[in-house]
């Protein structure tokens, strides 16, 4: 088994490693935020993905023609922001915050969520994108598939990775 707890939600998951099965027990489900339950399971996902040589990795991802570009800062940069206006403006969407990688023969970038969580300061260039929760001080959730369904895609091979820097 590998273990993971979450002391200020108060969860404890576990993966049976050789099951493949997870087991979570949750103090009480309405303490999670909007922005863990968009984006449920980041331990078990990478435990599994760990198995099939892959990884999960903190970025975002868009593609055009199976040609996917990387993008990659840290919170706050604009990841979520650039991913989905790319959306917006004809790319397709692999994620915003949580994207998958093969690690063996060749790289490729694969798809974890369909949702995009972007701040409530962004909404203004996301206008056209289905908000689904969220606001105040806390990301909004973004669900691509409702307004975008055509934008979803699985997989795209790595071309390009592009580093986002934001001066505050």
């Amino acid at each position: 088994y590998r273990f993971q707890y979450f002391t200020s939600l108060h969860v404890i998951m576990a993966y049976d490693v050789y099951a493949g099965e997870v087991i979570i027990i949750l103090a009480n489900r309405d303490s999670l935020s909007g922005f863990e339950s968009a984006s449920p399971l980041r331990g078990p996902l990478s435990w599994f993905l760990a198995k099939k040589e892959r990884i999960l990795i903190h970025a975002g991802a868009i593609a055009k023609n199976n040609r996917g570009i990387l993008l990659v800062g840290r919170s706050g940069a604009g990841k979520s922001t650039l991913a989905g206006i790319g959306v917006m403006n004809g790319w397709q969407y692999l994620g915003d915050d949580m994207v998958g990688l093969n690690v063996a023969g060749g790289i490729k970038i694969f798809t974890t969520y369909c949702t995009l969580k972007a701040w409530s300061t962004s909404p203004h260039q996301l206008p056209s994108l289905t908000r689904v929760y969220g606001g105040g001080i806390e990301k909004q959730i973004h669900r691509i598939d409702l307004g975008y369904p055509q934008a979803i895609i699985d997989s795209a091979r790595l071309t390009a990775i592009v580093l986002i820097a934001r001066d505050d």
